[in-house]
């Protein structure tokens, strides 16, 4: 992770990770990924931390997130189609490229394989049609979650609920999908912003 993050914003990517662990859990085993694109806001609340708010911009060979925190936007770009993920720090107007992650499309992937998936019924949230599932599983390093998952007919997750547990400790995660429009992104979106300086690695 490049030395100009802020710590507190290190921290909180860090957390980020650890939320996205359960973000689409199901998409893992029995169900495909998205099936259409799509823009979104995605919010995490996971206490004692604050919550995190995050625009997504999904295709299926691109996806853009962006987050704001302790006064600094940060960007991830996964890009199938140059093999990359780029993160971009428009305050600072630079960016990193690094090789791209099997996982990182559907960022989870592999953390959540094994989960048991149970699936529900129809259920709607928000006036949005939903399929709800019940979810258990554990992570690799032995994180356990409990709950239930809410997907869209495009497998798109508008809502995921339930408790995690680390090192005999309880906490309760709410990921839950905000202002979604399916449909075209905008393909400048993907693309780093003119300008930019290259951060190269340490």
């Amino acid at each position: 992770m490049p030395a100009i993050l802020p710590v507190r914003l290190r921290g909180l990517i860090v957390l980020l990770s650890v939320c996205w662990v359960w973000a689409a859990p199901a998409l893992a085993d029995s169900l495909p990924g998205p099936t259409v694109d799509f823009t979104g806001t995605m919010v995490i609340r996971y206490p004692p931390a604050q919550p995190l708010t995050i625009r997504i911009d999904y295709t299926a060979q691109r996806v853009r997130r962006e987050l704001a925190a302790f006064g600094t936007r940060f960007v991830t770009i996964v890009d199938r189609t140059k093999d990359r993920t780029v993160m971009l720090f428009p305050d600072l107007k630079r960016y990193s490229i690094r090789p791209l992650d099997p996982d990182a499309h559907d960022t989870v992937k592999s953390l959540a394989r094994g989960a048991a998936l149970e699936r529900v019924g129809p259920e709607t949230l928000g006036g949005v049609e939903t399929v709800k599932f019940r979810l258990q599983g554990r992570s690799p390093r032995g994180r356990t979650f409990a709950g239930f998952l809410w997907l869209t007919p495009q497998n798109i997750m508008i809502r995921m609920e339930g408790q995690t547990t680390v090192g005999g400790k309880a906490r309760q995660l709410v990921i839950e999908m905000r202002n979604l429009r399916i449909g075209a992104v905008d393909p400048a979106v993907f693309e780093i912003p003119a300008g930019y300086e290259k951060v190269k690695p340490k």
